[in-house]
């Protein structure tokens, strides 16, 4: 279900990535930090192989927000609150 949830926020898991990681990239601001530091120690252009990154050009608060609105109007939300 998260897979389909992060798809219809916009958020499509890539093809080959690990759908747990790509929810964690998605909403932890430590993967930008651990990007800047291969960067730095590298010299390399992660940012343009990150589709997340390239492809929404969003920060992590903005993508969690984006995501938070998605589930406040998702049938899931509407679910929660039923069963509560």
């Amino acid at each position: 279900m998260a897979v389909k949830f992060f798809a219809d926020a916009g958020f499509p898991c890539p093809t080959r990535k690990n759908p747990p990681e790509h929810f964690l990239r998605c909403i932890s601001s430590d993967f930008d930090k651990v990007l800047a530091a291969l960067m730095l120690s590298q010299r390399i252009n992660y940012a343009s192989t990150d589709s997340l990154i390239s492809q929404n050009n969003l920060t992590i608060d903005e993508i969690k927000g984006k995501l938070i609105n998605a589930y406040k109007s998702s049938a899931l939300s509407t679910d929660a609150r039923k069963r509560i």
